[in-house]
Protein backbone atom coordinates (compact mmCIF):
# COMPACT_ATOMS: atom_id res chain seq x y z
CA UNK A 1 0.00 0.00 0.00
CA UNK A 2 2.81 2.73 0.58
CA UNK A 3 4.54 1.74 -2.76
CA UNK A 4 1.47 2.47 -4.12
CA UNK A 5 0.68 5.56 -2.82
CA UNK A 6 4.39 7.10 -3.23
CA UNK A 7 3.76 5.88 -7.04
CA UNK A 8 1.02 8.02 -7.05
CA UNK A 9 2.15 11.14 -4.88
CA UNK A 10 5.13 11.04 -7.46
CA UNK A 11 3.21 11.08 -10.25
CA UNK A 12 0.73 12.91 -8.95
CA UNK A 13 3.68 15.88 -8.36
CA UNK A 14 5.14 14.93 -12.14
CA UNK A 15 1.59 15.91 -13.52
CA UNK A 16 0.99 19.19 -11.54
CA UNK A 17 4.41 20.74 -11.80
CA UNK A 18 3.73 22.18 -15.54
CA UNK A 19 6.28 24.96 -16.13
CA UNK A 20 4.02 27.15 -18.10
CA UNK A 21 5.64 29.95 -21.16
CA UNK A 22 2.89 32.07 -22.15
CA UNK A 23 2.82 34.97 -24.92
CA UNK A 24 6.58 35.48 -25.06
CA UNK A 25 8.72 36.00 -28.10
CA UNK A 26 11.23 33.71 -28.31
CA UNK A 27 13.32 33.98 -31.38
CA UNK A 28 10.66 36.58 -32.73
CA UNK A 29 7.76 33.72 -32.42
CA UNK A 30 4.92 33.42 -29.86
CA UNK A 31 4.93 30.29 -27.67
CA UNK A 32 2.01 28.54 -25.42
CA UNK A 33 4.22 25.62 -24.25
CA UNK A 34 3.92 23.61 -20.84
CA UNK A 35 7.15 22.53 -19.75
CA UNK A 36 7.86 20.09 -16.62
CA UNK A 37 10.87 22.13 -15.23
CA UNK A 38 13.30 25.58 -16.59
CA UNK A 39 15.99 22.98 -18.14
CA UNK A 40 13.19 21.58 -20.78
CA UNK A 41 12.08 25.00 -21.56
CA UNK A 42 15.82 25.77 -22.04
CA UNK A 43 16.62 23.35 -24.36
CA UNK A 44 13.38 23.72 -26.34
CA UNK A 45 14.15 27.50 -26.53
CA UNK A 46 17.93 27.72 -26.55
CA UNK A 47 18.40 31.76 -27.46
CA UNK A 48 16.11 32.42 -24.69
CA UNK A 49 17.41 34.78 -22.33
CA UNK A 50 16.68 33.01 -19.07
CA UNK A 51 18.63 35.00 -15.78
CA UNK A 52 17.48 33.97 -12.50
CA UNK A 53 16.69 36.75 -9.62
CA UNK A 54 18.09 37.30 -6.72
CA UNK A 55 16.57 36.29 -3.63
CA UNK A 56 16.94 36.69 0.04
CA UNK A 57 14.77 34.91 2.91
CA UNK A 58 13.30 36.93 5.38
CA UNK A 59 12.83 35.66 8.87
CA UNK A 60 8.99 34.60 8.33
CA UNK A 61 9.53 32.19 5.70
CA UNK A 62 8.98 34.97 2.95
CA UNK A 63 11.25 34.96 -0.33
CA UNK A 64 11.96 38.13 -2.02
CA UNK A 65 12.79 38.18 -5.04
CA UNK A 66 14.72 41.15 -6.72
CA UNK A 67 16.09 42.67 -10.02
CA UNK A 68 17.57 46.23 -10.46
CA UNK A 69 17.39 49.20 -8.71
CA UNK A 70 15.35 52.24 -7.31
CA UNK A 71 16.02 54.92 -8.87
CA UNK A 72 15.31 58.94 -8.67
CA UNK A 73 11.98 59.23 -9.55
CA UNK A 74 10.72 55.53 -10.23
CA UNK A 75 7.25 54.81 -8.93
CA UNK A 76 5.45 51.48 -8.94
CA UNK A 77 3.89 50.98 -12.48
CA UNK A 78 2.12 48.03 -11.60
CA UNK A 79 1.37 45.30 -8.89
CA UNK A 80 0.06 42.00 -8.86
CA UNK A 81 -1.01 39.40 -6.06
CA UNK A 82 -2.43 35.99 -5.77
CA UNK A 83 -3.07 33.31 -2.95
CA UNK A 84 -3.62 29.35 -3.57
CA UNK A 85 -3.10 26.27 -1.62
CA UNK A 86 -3.95 22.85 -2.33
CA UNK A 87 -4.10 19.55 0.31
CA UNK A 88 -1.19 18.40 -1.11
CA UNK A 89 2.15 19.61 -2.01
CA UNK A 90 2.76 19.73 -5.49
CA UNK A 91 5.21 22.25 -8.21
CA UNK A 92 3.72 25.28 -9.23
CA UNK A 93 4.96 27.61 -11.47
CA UNK A 94 3.38 31.32 -12.17
CA UNK A 95 4.03 33.44 -15.30
CA UNK A 96 4.57 37.81 -14.58
CA UNK A 97 4.22 39.83 -17.41
CA UNK A 98 4.35 43.52 -18.03
CA UNK A 99 2.68 44.99 -19.00
CA UNK A 100 -0.19 42.56 -18.59
CA UNK A 101 -2.02 43.55 -22.13
CA UNK A 102 1.15 42.97 -23.91
CA UNK A 103 3.08 46.14 -25.78
CA UNK A 104 4.99 48.44 -24.21
CA UNK A 105 4.96 50.15 -21.04
CA UNK A 106 7.36 52.54 -18.32
CA UNK A 107 10.76 52.27 -18.20
CA UNK A 108 11.48 49.85 -15.86
CA UNK A 109 14.34 50.06 -12.89
CA UNK A 110 13.29 47.75 -10.26
CA UNK A 111 11.00 44.59 -9.57
CA UNK A 112 10.14 43.15 -6.14
CA UNK A 113 8.38 40.24 -5.58
CA UNK A 114 7.44 38.72 -1.91
CA UNK A 115 6.47 35.07 -2.23
CA UNK A 116 5.48 32.71 0.29
CA UNK A 117 5.50 29.21 0.28
CA UNK A 118 5.24 25.81 2.54
CA UNK A 119 8.87 24.53 0.84
CA UNK A 120 12.03 26.66 0.52
CA UNK A 121 12.42 25.18 -2.91
CA UNK A 122 11.86 27.47 -5.75
CA UNK A 123 13.89 30.35 -8.07
CA UNK A 124 12.44 32.79 -10.09
CA UNK A 125 13.82 33.80 -13.71
CA UNK A 126 13.27 36.22 -16.10
CA UNK A 127 12.54 34.97 -19.57
CA UNK A 128 11.86 37.68 -21.78
CA UNK A 129 12.90 41.48 -21.58
CA UNK A 130 14.22 42.77 -18.23
CA UNK A 131 15.32 45.94 -16.20
CA UNK A 132 15.82 48.83 -18.47
CA UNK A 133 13.61 47.92 -20.96
CA UNK A 134 9.79 48.51 -21.38
CA UNK A 135 8.69 44.97 -20.92
CA UNK A 136 9.39 41.69 -18.78
CA UNK A 137 8.25 38.65 -18.26
CA UNK A 138 8.88 36.62 -15.31
CA UNK A 139 8.58 32.92 -14.24
CA UNK A 140 8.10 31.70 -11.45
CA UNK A 141 9.33 27.93 -10.18
CA UNK A 142 8.05 26.89 -6.54
CA UNK A 143 8.50 22.86 -5.85
CA UNK A 144 6.97 20.66 -3.23
CA UNK A 145 4.60 23.37 -1.56
CA UNK A 146 1.09 23.28 -0.17
CA UNK A 147 0.44 27.03 -0.43
CA UNK A 148 2.16 29.73 -2.84
CA UNK A 149 1.27 33.41 -2.60
CA UNK A 150 3.22 36.15 -4.08
CA UNK A 151 2.85 40.17 -4.38
CA UNK A 152 4.67 41.15 -7.59
CA UNK A 153 5.59 44.88 -7.49
CA UNK A 154 7.01 46.84 -10.78
CA UNK A 155 9.06 50.07 -10.87
CA UNK A 156 9.64 52.14 -13.38
CA UNK A 157 9.74 55.62 -14.66
CA UNK A 158 6.98 56.92 -16.67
Amino acid sequence: MKLLFVIFFVTFIALSSAFVARNSLIDGNEIQTIFTNIEDFKEKYPNAKIIPMDYHLKADATRSYTLGVRQTGDTVVANTSNKNSWPVAQNVTTTLTYPSSGGSGAFLTYILINCEQSSNIGQAYVTYGGIHQHFIQIVIDTRITTYFNYAAFFYGIK
